[in-house]
C-alpha cells in the first residue's frame, strides 16, 4: 500500500519582514508606513499562516503537507520564519527560494518535508514581459523543483503570474 501525501498551493498574501529593502519597493510593509507593518502584526500573521498550513489536507490524511508551493514571499528570511513558526517547528521542512527581479521583491517560494521530500534540483526561470513603452517589466520567477516523493520522481512548478493590479487593457 503506497503512502498518501499532501501537495498544496498557498498565496500568502505579501509576506513581508518589516525591514527595509533598499533594492525592492517594500515601503508598505514597515513600522512607519501607512500600513503599520509592525513585528508584532509580522508575527501573528506567520502564527495564522502556520496554523493553517499545519492543517492543510488533515481531513485525508494524519500529516501536515509534504511539499508546499507559496506566492507572495518577501525573501527566504520570511520563510525561514514561517516553517520557525509555532504550528510548523516540530516538522522538518525545509526552503527552495530564489530571489526574484520583481520591483516590490515578490518571490514565489517551496517548502518541504524533508522525511518525505528528497530535492534532486531546483532552477528559477525568470518572466520576460514587456511594459507599454516596450522597456523590461521585472516580475517574479517561476521555480522548478525536481525531487523524490515516496521514492517517486516528481516535478513541481510554482508560479504566480502577475495581477491586473493596475487595471486590463481594453
Amino acid at each position: 500500500m503506497s503512502e498518501k501525501y499532501t501537495i498544496a498551493f498557498y498565496n500568502i498574501e505579501n509576506l513581508f519582514d518589516t525591514k527595509d529593502d533598499e533594492h525592492t519597493n517594500d515601503e508598505d510593509f514597515l513600522p512607519t508606513s501607512v500600513k503599520r507593518w509592525t513585528t508584532k502584526r509580522y508575527e501573528n500573521k506567520l502564527r495564522k499562516l502556520g496554523q493553517v498550513i499545519s492543517q492543510i489536507g488533515e481531513d485525508d490524511i494524519d500529516s501536515p503537507p509534504a511539499i508546499v508551493g507559496l506566492a507572495e514571499v518577501e525573501n527566504k528570511q520570511v520563510v525561514k520564519d514561517l516553517i520557525d513558526s509555532k504550528y510548523l517547528k516540530h516538522y522538518k521542512y525545509d526552503i527552495v527560494h530564489y530571489d526574484s527581479s520583481d520591483e516590490r521583491g515578490i518571490d514565489v517560494a517551496l517548502i518541504y518535508n524533508t522525511d518525505v521530500f528528497e530535492v534532486s534540483h531546483s532552477e528559477a526561470y525568470p518572466v520576460y514581459l514587456t511594459k507599454e513603452d516596450g522597456s523590461r517589466d521585472y516580475t517574479r520567477d517561476v521555480l522548478q523543483v525536481t525531487g523524490r516523493l515516496n521514492d517517486e520522481q516528481i516535478h513541481i512548478i510554482v508560479n504566480h503570474w502577475s495581477s491586473r493590479r493596475q487595471g486590463q487593457k481594453d
